[in-house]
């Protein structure tokens, strides 16, 4: 990867970017949802499996069939 944080690192990070965009006046659903993509994405990347923006692993979770309910 291009750096490489710790746990306390990211919950620090998160922390103050929820805090950032709340203050700032984004919803607050909206912020968790985006920081849960931007953080989910940096948390399952796999160089292996990057031959695209688009082609990894949290992309899978988020279009699984499982989470969808038929009809």
């Amino acid at each position: 990867m291009l750096f490489s944080l710790t746990n306390p690192e990211i919950a620090i990070l998160m922390m103050g970017i929820f805090l950032f965009a709340v203050l700032l006046g984004f919803p607050i659903a909206f912020t968790l949802m985006a920081m849960g993509l931007c953080f989910g994405y940096y948390a399952y990347f796999d160089p292996a499996k990057m031959e695209h923006l688009f082609d990894n692993r949290i992309f899978q979770l988020f279009c699984s069939k499982y989470l969808y309910r038929d009809g």
